[in-house]
């Protein structure tokens, strides 16, 4: 379903200080349209697009979540399943691109990413009605099903966490007047694990704003069907549940406060180090390398940290 599609829109006047979700999605050069159904406080009826338009993404409201414990951090406000059967194809090990911005025309606010202090965050989960699809699964409130595939925070060589060291006003925040301005933020890109069984999913982005108290998330959630011939599953321990993977008192969450936009910085924000919420990335299965000798040498593939993009043993047996 292409972004050029999209046949109702409905003009906003623009307000001080949005705040905002996915517009769009970009797979193997095709863009799938977002459902941002709610866009202004005070005209929650209206939506762009039609909210009866088939779209890979469950309705969201531009407003952020503030309760770990509640249904709506799992992807949203309403986040709740969807009557739409479009997910869209992608094979594993291919990349994802999600896009803050829009260009609808008249415009519609928000019309970028305004935030710029702390995490993004990836995760995918199978739908129990795999490999057929997701249409009518709502994951709120289900076991652990959710792992974590990408996660980015501070931009190489940033010494403390002060508004502005963070990747997330280069990759999704920057304002642009077109979508071919050279400016324009690159969105956020992710790779889908390789050996990832296929079947439908959900991905779950989520922006983490640590310049408020407390915290504000904005999770986003797709619906995709996942090719290839891999056999990989999560292991147990790389598994959550939201609500449940986090708490109001996990370090990257708490620290979350609007002086983190002040200078001097404060003794909590000076550090290059942030802790992540949630589980850790899982980027395939464990990989075994056989040496010379017969002997079985076990790597793990690496984890993504601060940077997004994973790295893979090339060769030997995989254990799937």
């Amino acid at each position: 379903m292409k972004v050029s599609n999209i046949v109702t829109v409905v003009s906003f006047a623009p307000f001080a200080f949005s705040h905002g979700g996915i517009f769009t999605y970009k797979i193997d050069g095709e863009e799938y349209p977002g459902n941002p159904t709610e866009l202004e406080n005070t005209t929650w009826t209206n939506a762009v697009p039609d909210p009866t338009w088939p779209s890979i993404q469950r309705q969201w409201n531009f407003n952020p979540v503030y309760n770990v414990s509640g249904a709506n951090i799992t992807c949203n406000w309403r986040g709740t399943p969807g009557t739409s059967s479009l997910h869209a194809t992608i094979a594993a090990g291919s990349n994802i691109t999600a896009r803050w911005d829009n260009f609808y025309s008249p415009p519609v606010w928000p019309q970028y990413w305004e935030h710029g202090a702390g995490p993004l965050l990836v995760y995918m989960a199978r739908c129990p009605g795999s490999p057929s699809s997701c249409t009518g699964f709502s994951p709120a409130g289900s076991d652990a099903i959710w792992f974590k595939i990408a996660q980015t925070g501070l931009k190489p060589g940033a010494s403390t966490l002060s508004d502005g060291n963070w990747q997330q006003w280069d990759l999704v925040g920057h304002m642009s007047s077109s979508p071919t301005d050279p400016n324009r933020s690159p969105g956020l890109t992710v790779t889908i694990p390789r050996d990832l069984r296929e079947g439908a999913y959900l991905i779950r982005h989520e922006i983490i704003m640590l310049a408020s108290q407390p915290a504000q998330f904005y999770p986003n959630c797709a619906q995709l069907m996942v090719k290839g011939s891999g056999k990989a599953e999560p292991e147990s321990g790389s598994l959550v549940a939201f609500p449940g993977a986090y708490r109001a008192d996990d370090p990257g969450i708490a620290m979350a406060d609007w002086s983190i936009s002040q200078t001097p910085v404060r003794d909590v924000y000076n550090t290059s180090v942030y802790p992540f919420p949630g589980p850790p990335v899982w980027t395939g299965p464990e990989v075994f390398e056989w040496e010379e000798d017969g002997a079985r040498d076990e790597t793990e593939e690496s984890e993504l940290g601060d940077e997004i993009g994973s790295h893979h043993s090339e060769g030997g047996r995989r254990s799937v």
